[in-house]
């Protein structure tokens, strides 16, 4: 899934869900509740189709440039699902996520991946 999003949109979001995070106690416990940020999440989904336009200027490759752009949207989405503390624990169904919700989740992804690979193969390095 991660080979149709840019990796800045990764690293950044990843790293900015860390940072928001509170300290831990000596324990290991958090000092306060987890910060869930959709401000963060809506900067990295923005910038994801402007780094896949990059991208296509870095390779000189614009073939099925439009949809690359319309297959990292929905890739980020599947994506940012899978980090600790994303924008996603915000909603109440995701946040108390039982099995069935995780499974169909996977089946999602890899669906996408399946799909997504048939319609436009990543790009590469």
């Amino acid at each position: 899934m991660a080979k149709w999003l840019p990796a800045e949109v990764l690293a950044f979001y990843a790293a900015a869900v860390t940072m928001m995070q509170p300290p831990l106690t000596p324990e290991g416990q958090p000092t306060e509740p987890p910060v869930v940020s959709w401000w963060a999440w809506s900067i990295a989904l923005a910038a994801t189709p402007v780094f896949v336009y990059i991208g296509a200027l870095y390779r000189h490759n614009f073939d099925r440039f439009w949809l690359r752009v319309g297959l990292s949207l929905p890739a980020f989405v599947l994506w940012s699902a899978t980090v600790p503390y994303s924008a996603w624990y915000d909603v109440s169904f995701f946040e108390s996520g039982s099995a069935i919700f995780w499974l169909a989740l996977g089946l999602a992804a890899a669906a996408f991946t399946a799909i997504a690979s048939h319609l436009a193969p990543p790009a590469e390095e």
